[in-house]
């Protein structure tokens, strides 16, 4: 995990990366990132992540287990979500590591 805390036009955002290991269990994961949004108050948190989990709702074609825990989690707080993919651009599991 990474955090950088800025302030900008006099509002505190904290810009959060974070790679989730596709073999750990989502709860804990789930629980560091609560934990670090709670222990620092900000006016805006960005969150950056490999959530390694899939989800309808940021495009993947079906959901699993860990993309419902993480859509729960994020609904749960109200926070808007973006995704950086459209549905036609979504990757399979065999993609690799390039995107060349």
């Amino acid at each position: 995990m990474v955090t950088v805390r800025m302030t900008i036009n006099k509002l505190s955002h904290l810009f959060v990366s974070y790679y989730f290991e596709h073999f750990q269990n989502i709860d804990s994961d789930l629980q560091k990132i609560d934990q670090v949004s709670s222990s620092n108050p900000t006016n805006r948190l960005v969150l950056a992540m490999d959530a390694n989990s899939k989800s309808e709702t940021w495009c993947s074609p079906f959901s699993d287990f860990r993309g419902t825990k993480l859509n729960g989690f994020v609904v749960y707080r109200a926070a808007p979500f973006y995704s950086v993919m459209h549905i036609s651009q979504y990757l399979p599991p065999d993609h690799g590591n390039s995107f060349g």
